[in-house]
């Protein structure tokens, strides 16, 4: 049973990635993979942290503030493959 409920939470997020980050799939030439919670996604190359995220199907309802870098509740930590060091910047 979970696993046909996995599957419609599949299809939510892949049909909602173009209205959540206003981007058609057919219309990406570059894409870029990342890794959330040892999980890895093909998401776009050029977007923010918070929009690959919702690309890859995750939903912020709270505590993403102003979406564009001023308020600082986007704060991230993050680490590039093959660095050992931490990163930080606004997602």
């Amino acid at each position: 049973m979970p696993e046909k409920d996995n599957n419609i939470m599949d299809k939510i997020a892949e049909s909602n990635k173009s209205v959540v980050t206003g981007i058609d799939e057919k219309d990406i030439e570059h894409w870029i993979t990342i890794s959330i919670l040892g999980s890895e996604y093909k998401v776009p190359a050029g977007l923010t942290i918070m929009q690959a995220m919702e690309f890859a199907g995750y939903r912020f309802v709270r505590s993403c503030g102003c979406r564009a870098g001023f308020c600082g509740a986007c704060t991230t930590v993050y680490r590039i493959v093959g660095d050992y060091r931490l990163k930080t910047a606004m997602a």
